[in-house]
């Protein structure tokens, strides 16, 4: 989270903690919502749709039963740069990633100490077998395609690397979805909840995102 975006909450008199784990989510006898060992009149649940009830710990919620892919991310710095443009989509199927990313073509890269930054993503099942390589293996299985990219590249132009991955990061909408997009208020009084499976007929992305909490902190203001 941007460190502008936290100062604005705390600004509002809000709180922002990290690293926290949620295990206690719970509605009390006089109606708040105990979250671990606080209290509170309302709850916005923002978690992937096949965690809201295993959150609660019973079918509380409708909740549709979809697909999602996992997201698989891998971030290179580079000495040299890999490619002339900005975003490159694959479409080849033998390649082991989706898309190829230079963020220092469009972000000045004296902003990241001279370095190139390449940025490998990926969406794939959750029994995929790249989800479960170590870096160092997921990084071998990519050097060859990104000599493809660029026929000069070597693996002597990486300095470093990071690896990233996500369940639930892309929804998968069945047909006729829009009838079964599930409210933000719950039968719950109190306890509203919005996610990416909700966002429908549009992809994921952060323009959805921001209009759905729009929409989220309007209802909770109202309620």
């Amino acid at each position: 989270m941007a460190k502008q975006t936290v100062e604005y909450i705390e600004g509002l008199g809000g709180k922002v903690f990290f690293n926290k784990k949620l295990s206690v989510l719970k509605q009390r006898n006089d109606g708040r919502w105990q979250v671990e060992e606080k209290v509170f009149d309302k709850v916005l649940l923002t978690v992937p749709a096949p965690l809201v009830n295993k959150l609660l710990g019973f079918e509380a919620v409708s909740v549709p039963k979809i697909d999602y892919l996992s997201a698989q991310t891998m971030v290179l710095e580079l000495n040299h740069s890999l490619m002339k443009g900005y975003w490159l989509n694959i479409l080849e199927r033998d390649f082991p990633f989706m898309v190829a990313v230079e963020h220092t073509n469009l972000i000045d890269k004296n902003h990241y100490g001279g370095k190139q930054l390449i940025y490998l993503g990926n969406y794939l099942a959750s029994s995929d077998k790249r989800l479960r390589l170590s870096e160092d293996k997921l990084l071998s299985l990519y050097l060859p395609y990104l000599k493809k990219i660029n026929k000069n590249f070597s693996a002597a132009w990486i300095s470093r690397s990071w690896c990233f991955a996500a369940e639930f990061a892309q929804p998968v909408f069945p047909i006729n979805y829009g009838k079964m997009i599930p409210e933000i208020k719950t039968k719950l009084s109190g306890l509203f909840v919005a996610n990416m499976s909700m966002v429908y007929p549009w992809d994921r992305g952060t323009n959805y995102a921001v209009i759905l909490g729009e929409k989220a902190a309007k209802l909770l203001q109202d309620a």
